[in-house]
């Protein structure tokens, strides 16, 4: 029986028939249908969970062993799936409208942890929970940025938390001077929906 394969295609079978102990390792019918499961790569079926023990099966679905020699209860043995959790990067693109000589800070929060952005992306496991903070130069405002929602407090501002999904992201805010927000008689102007 081949184990984790919770994500397994309809129709998928789970099951190598007709092999037999101390014999020269051969999957019936060729190689196994390696399985698919997203955020992750497959590495082979292993004796043991978590890629422990012996690997009988590579990440091509072919066999990896001499001999068959796994004996198990009533005749039945588990192969486990090793799944290795794939890694997205997060791009910043830079702060469109900041002209040269002020600095903008960018930070990406992985729980409590900071990573200061330097413009290089940021490789992040699948499914992982983090939030940005851009700090920019005093007078600047972020009036653009493709996330769901963000705030501000002064000239900081924060992103909705984000998770990383099956796919390299790409984030962009575009700022403007704060003094350029629209006045009526003393008060922001809020444009009424």
């Amino acid at each position: 029986i081949l184990g984790g394969q919770e994500d397994a295609p309809e129709g998928y079978t789970t099951a190598i028939p007709g092999v037999q102990y101390d014999a020269p390792l051969s999957i019936p019918g060729g190689a196994v249908i390696v399985p698919v499961r997203e955020g992750y790569t497959f590495d082979g079926y292993w004796s043991a969970p978590n890629g422990g023990g012996k690997q009988y099966i590579d990440k091509e679905g072919n066999s990896v062993c001499a001999l068959w020699d796994l004996d198990g209860e009533n005749g039945s043995v588990t192969l486990y799936a090793k799944w290795v959790i794939n890694q997205y990067s997060i791009t910043i693109d830079p702060i469109q409208k900041i002209p040269a000589g002020k600095e903008v800070i960018i930070t990406v929060y992985v729980g409590n942890t900071p990573v200061v952005y330097t413009g290089e992306p940021i490789l992040l496991d699948y499914k992982t929970a983090f939030y940005v903070v851009i700090t920019m130069p005093a007078g600047f405002e972020i009036v653009a940025w493709n996330v769901d929602n963000f705030t501000a407090n002064g000239n900081v501002f924060t992103s909705s938390n984000l998770v990383v999904g099956a796919e390299n992201m790409t984030l962009s805010a575009q700022a403007r001077p704060s003094a350029l927000r629209p006045m009526l008689r003393g008060h922001p102007w809020v444009a009424s929906a």
